[in-house]
């Protein structure tokens, strides 16, 4: 997936903002967004659902508004995202750590130029020290 297999819908920057707006629209409500990296076939996200909400459900929610809008906006119509998804409950702050780095990383480790992906961190994280950081940096010394 990482080498840009498949159609590659997040490739268009109208897409793109779809699927961040998406990602974002009931943030506090439904659930709490932590950070993503989108990038041209797939993207990667922490998210934490609120009370009374399943991950499943707010998945297939972003996944069906976000899948019509495209078909909509491109004039076609058929399937836009696979329909496993890989979610994994982070267990504890070290596993968060990798999961937050692994997502910062990803691009860079499929070899896109920065014009191909999009990456997000809640400003409470920034503010707090948690931030995407490149693999060559932290071998720096720097944040």
């Amino acid at each position: 997936m990482d080498e840009g297999y498949g159609e590659c819908y997040l490739r268009d920057e109208a897409h793109v903002k779809l699927m961040s707006d998406s990602l974002l629209h009931f943030q506090q409500q439904r659930y709490f967004t932590s950070c993503y990296c989108i990038m041209p076939n797939h993207c990667h996200l922490v998210v934490k659902p609120s009370e009374g909400f399943e991950l499943e459900g707010i998945l297939n929610s972003w996944k069906g508004y976000v899948g019509f809008q495209i078909n909509k906006q491109l004039d076609r119509h058929g399937v836009v995202w696979a329909d496993e998804s890989y979610d994994r409950i982070i267990r504890d702050e070290e596993h968060l750590f990798r999961v937050v780095r692994y997502i910062g990383n990803n691009p860079r480790q499929a070899g896109l130029p920065s014009s191909q992906w999009h990456r997000w961190v809640h400003p409470d994280w920034e503010a707090a020290g948690w931030r995407f950081q490149e693999v060559d940096e932290k071998r720096r010394g720097g944040n």
